[in-house]
């Protein structure tokens, strides 16, 4: 048991656990307004797949335009981009990573790098060690994991890191597994509609700026369906993107704006 805790805190000791935190000050500012600097991002990791597949999105002018110009537009300053440690295909692999982060950054943007420490998905049901990983000795996995840390920061060259991906229960099972228990929050009074959407990131927007919190992210806005009408390769998460099924941009993306 005392050998596991202090492996865990190990684990923990190379991770800069929490990114996205509150600050020691408690900072306020009117309702609907925030600072230029305020945090305003999107996780936009499936965005190289969907313009591979040839996707068109379209502004809510319904101008045909590529996606990242679309938030850029609207207020959208930083990019959050996940990274796969070894995945099956080039999909979230360092090398594509690299390339969008350049890509993000050659808009003047933000990189936010969540770096998920697996092959495939972390979340808070699995937390994957990376196969290559998963043989060898305690010390070389924190070896192992500093040396790709410190990859990732020199190849890529984030402004924030993430350390882990939904890392409530942990990370790099079993080492870093930790119990916790949790429980599930319905707000009824943002109906699932374009201006429920729109009022509930803008309220979430703002209890975030007056707790002081530095920025938030919302998760897959362009994770729109894609490859046709029939197509096996739909998206579950096409009814909480921000475009409609058109892929036209919708209300909520007024949440990246600075009013």
């Amino acid at each position: 048991m005392e050998m596991l805790i202090s492996e865990r805190k190990a684990i923990y000791a190379l991770a800069f656990l929490m990114l996205i935190s509150c600050s020691e000050s408690n900072r306020s500012a009117p309702a609907g307004s925030i600072d230029d600097d305020f945090i305003r991002g999107a996780d936009l990791s499936f965005l190289p797949m969907l313009e591979q597949e040839g996707t068109i999105f379209f502004n809510d002018a319904s101008g045909e335009m590529d996606a990242l110009s679309i938030f850029k537009d609207q207020g959208l300053n930083a990019v959050r981009i996940r990274l796969w440690y070894r995945p099956e295909d080039e999909h979230s692999s360092f090398d594509e990573v690299k390339l969008f982060a350049e890509q993000v950054h050659s808009e003047g943007l933000l990189v936010w790098l969540t770096v998920h420490y697996s092959d495939s998905w972390a979340d808070p049901e699995k937390q994957v060690t990376p196969a290559d990983w998963q043989e060898i000795p305690f010390d070389a996995l924190i070896d192992s994991v500093y040396n790709y840390t410190s990859r990732i920061v020199e190849g890529i060259k984030p402004d924030i890191i993430q350390i882990g991906n939904e890392i409530n229960p942990g990370l790099l099972f079993p080492y870093g597994k930790i119990a916790i228990q949790e429980d599930q929050l319905i707000l009824p009074e943002f109906p699932a509609s374009f201006e429920g959407q729109k009022e509930f990131l803008l309220k979430l927007r703002e209890i975030s700026t007056v707790a002081g919190c530095i920025g938030i992210c919302y998760w897959a806005p362009e994770w729109v369906a894609f490859d046709g009408q029939q197509s096996q390769d739909g998206s579950p998460w096409e009814n909480m993107a921000l475009f409609d099924f058109s892929n036209k941009l919708l209300p909520g993306a007024k949440v990246f704006g600075v009013q």
